[in-house]
Formats: structure tokens, sequence, C-alpha cells
């Protein structure tokens, strides 16, 4: 769906609304960025549980 808005916002930057254009693709690029590093949190909070698991394995 994002990449579909993205294009949109694409073709509003090759027509006449230049402003709307920008606006629309900055505003997916902030939503995109805050998705990534919600996700590499989430991410990192589960590998550090497994290596919490592989060290007690260990000890």
């Amino acid at each position: 769906m994002n990449i579909a808005i993205f294009c949109f916002g694409i073709l509003l930057l090759l027509s006449n609304y230049i402003g709307m254009g920008v606006m629309v693709i900055t505003s997916i690029s902030i939503l995109e960025l805050y998705k990534l590093f919600n996700s590499q949190t989430i991410f990192q909070a589960y590998n550090n549980a497994v290596m919490e698991k592989i060290y007690q394995n260990i000890h």
C-alpha cells in the first residue's frame, strides 16, 4: 500500500502539484523510517532473549 502512495507522490511531482507530491513522499518516508526502527527494536529484543537462553544452557 505504501508503494502505491509513494508512486502517487511521484505522479504528483511530475504534474503541477509539486508541493503535494513532496509532502506525500516525505510523509511515507517518515512512516517507513519509524517502522524500520521499531522492527529493529523488536528483533534486538528477540535476539537478546535467544542469547540469554543459550548462555543459560552453557552454564
